[in-house]
């Protein structure tokens, strides 16, 4: 998260900044393009108005002071005739060549222009006598605009330099205290978590001891010394856990001293609601923790050479037995020799959790499919679809928000009675943006996809994560 956002903040700065520096060096490459054409036509307009009165560079000094480009004028009559040629910077003897210029620039139909072929800019100015056609040389000129434009180009390129290291920098002391509350935040997490498991621990054990006692009210001594040994052996690994713990074993023991039996219907219900509260706050308790070590970098620690192929069958042979007792029908495909580096342990989590949501949100009687498999050289691809209600698709973003759970999922959920706190799918793409791969959600309906899944009366969810070409193998 803090690399995305420091790469977020260098982007939008140096976005700022290359918009800035184009518009600056545009601005400055039209307004000295628009100048030195100002100084040009003023320069020919001035040859216009006094024509053959600048007949070479060293007769008048005083008007060479407005004459800074290679010219040559030519005034012709109203019948069209060439009564004068003048400057002395070109050969003006190849007849054929001034009339191939006087007819391009008369098929214009401007007064001011350029022509390409030669390279000119003319100037067309009625006199009394006729016309008069001044002509100046282009060459120094787009000459002059090219090194400008050379030279805001190596300027740009160091600015963008200069600011791109500048931005970094700035990123890295911008991001700082934000980087120092996220590991305060994960270090909470992570601590709060092992603190609650501990008490959490004792309140199950005492829970299910009590469980058994309403079950089995009449104990054989040969019972009673196995549970006893079992609470010793229970009671030092939580003395070694927290230094909260003490007084909880007391109470622990306390109550194991007690034997009479639970028969009252009250206390067997409240003990199964304390029984069954405690397992949801442990599976709560046990997420966070999960969440903590994958911010903490547990998956890159654990990357390695994986056969996801493999991990995902053997993945789908632990579920296959839940869905059948669950009355879903569950089938998967599986691509052989798919290999990738990443972590097996927590790959097989993340297959793990997308089942398990297609467990718990799958129609009653429908089907539940997983595939993986080689979409191109260097990606893979797998997919859990589910049979059930339709997601909003405004929903889909959403769903890997941590502790987000739909409107639908509010309630217990079909084949589970439990919906868990939003954290399997937060934990899922984690899982793979720590592989570098991407995790997204679809939901699909028959009208909107032919036969795709003609069968189903109602929508298909599906899971999506695809693994980058650089972590496939």
């Amino acid at each position: 998260m803090l690399r995305r956002l420091r790469l977020k903040f260098i982007f939008i700065n140096m976005s700022i900044v290359t918009c800035m520096l184009l518009l600056i060096f545009g601005l400055l490459y039209y307004s000295t393009e628009r100048s030195i054409e100002r100084e040009s036509l003023q320069m020919m307009n001035n040859i216009a108005l006094s024509p053959g009165s600048i007949s070479l560079p060293t007769e008048s000094m005083e008007a060479m002071e407005d004459v800074r480009l290679p010219y040559f004028s030519i005034t012709v009559n109203r019948a069209g005739e060439t009564i004068e040629l003048d400057g002395g910077y070109y050969d003006l003897s190849d007849e054929d060549l001034i009339q191939e210029i006087l007819d391009a620039t008369t098929a214009a139909h401007t007064d001011i222009g350029v022509l390409e072929t030669y390279n000119l800019r003319y100037l067309r100015m009625e006199l009394p006598i006729g016309e008069c056609f001044v002509y100046t040389d282009m060459s120094s000129e787009t000459s002059m605009l090219h090194h400008l434009l050379r030279n805001f180009l190596i300027i740009g390129v160091l600015a963008f330099l200069i600011f791109l290291t500048i931005s970094i920098l700035l990123a890295r002391w911008t991001v700082r205290p934000v980087e120092k509350a996220w590991q305060l935040q994960k270090q909470f997490v992570a601590d709060a978590s092992h603190e609650l498991k501990t008490p959490l621990t004792v309140i199950i054990t005492d829970a299910e001891m009590l469980k058994e006692r309403q079950q089995a009210p009449l104990l054989s001594p040969e019972g009673r010394e196995n549970k006893s040994a079992r609470t010793t052996n229970s009671d030092s690994i939580l003395t070694t856990t927290s230094p909260a713990v003490p007084d909880m074993v007391e109470l622990h023991d306390s109550m194991h001293t007690a034997t009479p039996s639970i028969t009252d219907p009250d206390t067997a219900r409240l003990l199964d609601s304390i029984l069954t509260m405690s397992l949801q706050m442990r599976g709560l308790v046990e997420n966070l923790l999960e969440l903590a070590r994958i911010d903490g970098g547990s998956v890159q620690r654990a990357m390695g050479p994986v056969n996801l192929s493999e991990l995902a069958e053997e993945v789908c042979m632990t579920f296959e037995p839940v869905f059948f007792e669950a009355g879903l029908n569950f089938t998967y495909r599986i691509q052989p020799q798919i290999r990738m580096q990443g972590s097996d342990i927590h790959l097989k989590q993340l297959c793990g959790i997308l089942l398990d949501n297609a467990l718990k949100y799958a129609s009653p009687a429908a089907s539940v499919t997983l595939s993986l498999e080689r979409i191109s050289q260097h990606r893979c691809r797998l997919t859990v679809a589910n049979q059930g209600d339709p997601i909003p698709e405004e929903e889909l973003p959403l769903l890997f928000r941590r502790f987000y759970r739909s409107d639908r999922a509010r309630t217990h959920t079909r084949n589970t009675g439990d919906a868990g706190y939003g954290l399997g799918l937060s934990i899922a793409e984690s899982i793979t943006q720590e592989h570098h791969g991407s995790i997204h959600a679809e939901s699909i309906t028959r009208e909107h996809h032919g036969s795709i899944h003609a069968e189903s009366t109602a929508g298909w969810n599906r899971f999506i994560v695809d693994f980058t070409s650089d972590r496939t193998v």
